[in-house]
């Protein structure tokens, strides 16, 4: 994903954040071991409404941060998205998943990364994203789309995942010989993959770039899926979805970048909404770019707003800070393509 998405009124409080891009190099899939395939599924954390989810840039940071903090005796997030691996094309124009240099050193080490986290309850998912190729989640034929959901569930139940979150931009749709998006692509995949993953989480950031591809998603689809985000980050933002009929209960209103440095007036503002949140029904509250606490100050402020808002109580810092501690090499990607399923 993700460019941070502002509105006028975020623009008064917030930067927007870029993203690194990813190379084109390609290797064959790393695969885990039996041991960590066979691991028990993860215990359902969902004992708060509305749950809480980040997203972990994985280029930058370590996903281990995500399992440092706590309300109680249990973790703070309910949700950790790894972002992000990318839809591309296959030599035959077919999609397939790559991972760039950073995903393929957190995923070939699901053990140490994903593991401690999946302990703690923390549902994790592997993000997807375009990535100016010319081919995306809109504009698969109703055979492709059935194709790229069995790689999705190939790739989570390879690495001992919780579910895929689908954030629909840059694929650039019409260009490289690619056909433009359409309107029944995005709910074709959607479906395809519950019926690939009906035990798993399918999320959505929604956004629709220029595409409208999220507003398209059918009624269907939106039963599919488990919960959709708010795409425009900001302190006081609190909005709608672009699916017709999201209901509250799978909703997050409020998009909160945490790599942002916060203040007297900002703070308050995310009290409230997430109260706002809370007292509305709505199912989650969507954070973004959670960083280790000592890069940006004032992560605990933030998280303890949405908390005392949210009436979860009081939140701690039990874990360590965590460094990203790989070194990324270009030629180690990782492509998933459907002679691997």
């Amino acid at each position: 994903m993700k460019r941070n998405l502002f509105s006028l009124a975020t623009l008064l409080f917030a930067a927007g954040a870029m993203f690194t891009a990813c190379n084109n190099d390609m290797t064959e899939p790393t695969v885990v071991p039996d041991e960590a395939q066979a691991q028990p599924e993860t215990r359902a954390y969902g004992d708060k409404t509305p749950i809480v989810v980040t997203y972990n840039e994985c280029n930058d940071c370590n996903p281990l941060n995500i399992g440092a903090w706590s309300l109680g005796d249990k973790a703070f997030f309910d949700v950790g998205i790894l972002f992000a691996a990318n839809v591309h094309a296959d030599a035959d124009g077919d999609p397939c998943l790559f991972f760039n240099d950073n995903v393929t050193k957190v995923m070939a080490d699901v053990n140490k990364y994903v593991r401690p986290l999946q302990a703690k309850g923390i549902k994790i998912l592997l993000g997807v994203l375009g990535d100016h190729k010319g081919i995306g989640f809109s504009n698969l034929t109703p055979a492709q789309a059935t194709m790229f959901a069995q790689i999705l569930a190939y790739a989570v139940n390879t690495y001992g995942l919780d579910g895929v979150d689908f954030d629909d931009e840059y694929s650039k749709y019409g260009t490289n010989g690619f056909p433009n998006y359409n309107t029944t692509s995005f709910s074709n995949l959607i479906n395809a993959l519950r019926a690939e993953l009906p035990g798993k989480l399918i999320t959505v950031f929604d956004y629709v770039s220029d595409t409208g591809g999220v507003s398209y998603i059918n009624s269907t689809a939106l039963g599919n899926i488990n919960y959709a985000w708010y795409p425009y980050f900001g302190a006081n933002n609190f909005g709608s979805s672009f699916i017709s009929g999201m209901p509250a209960s799978k909703w997050s209103p409020q998009a909160i970048n945490l790599n942002y440095a916060y203040n007297f007036i900002t703070l308050p503002q995310i009290q409230n909404k997430s109260q706002d949140a809370k007292n509305g029904g709505y199912g989650a509250i969507m954070t973004y770019d959670l960083r280790p606490s000592s890069e940006r100050s004032g992560t605990l402020n933030v998280l303890q707003r949405i908390a005392t808002g949210a009436g979860f109580g009081t939140v701690t810092k039990t874990g360590s800070d965590y460094a990203k501690d790989w070194t990324p090499v270009g030629t180690e990607t990782v492509t998933i393509t459907k002679n691997d399923i």
